[in-house]
């Protein structure tokens, strides 16, 4: 006669591992981009909360001749490119800010540096989109 031996029932994961293992890829990779998302939208707000983005933009908006090309009302468009660095009452800021009009777009190209809390402005230049002529906004900004 044959011995017989029971075959051992299957545990949770053997049963159910054609559904768990892809689900389990699936909310990984959401999670990472779901991180990625929150981590950009906090580097973009951080860069539109700095004075040095905020005083371009006032200054663009303020400038007749950046009006007269790109048209009314003046609004960001799309991704700052640039990097701002900052440590206590001194730092630097290169950006470039893509703008747009009713009429057309533009970047306005920053380069300023912060001494003793004070922003100082060396280039503050607004370009059509398609131009390589810029059009100074530093008269504006004492």
């Amino acid at each position: 006669m044959e011995d017989y031996y029971p075959v051992p029932p299957k545990n949770w994961f053997q049963r159910n591992w054609k559904w768990f293992v892809p689900t389990g890829c699936l909310s990984l990779i959401i999670v990472v981009v779901l991180f990625g998302i929150a981590l950009f939208k906090g580097i973009t707000s951080v860069m539109k909360d700095s004075d040095v983005y905020q005083h371009s933009i006032s200054v663009a908006k303020k400038n007749k001749t950046v009006n007269e090309k790109i048209g009314t009302p003046l609004e960001d468009n799309g991704m700052i490119s640039g990097s701002i660095n900052t440590s206590g009452y001194s730092g630097s800021a290169q950006l470039d800010i893509p703008i747009k009009g009713k009429k057309g777009e533009g970047i306005i190209h920053v380069e300023a540096e912060k001494k003793n809390d004070i922003w100082i402005y060396h280039t503050l230049d607004f370009y059509t989109k398609g131009s390589v002529t810029p059009i100074s906004l530093l008269e504006q900004n004492p």
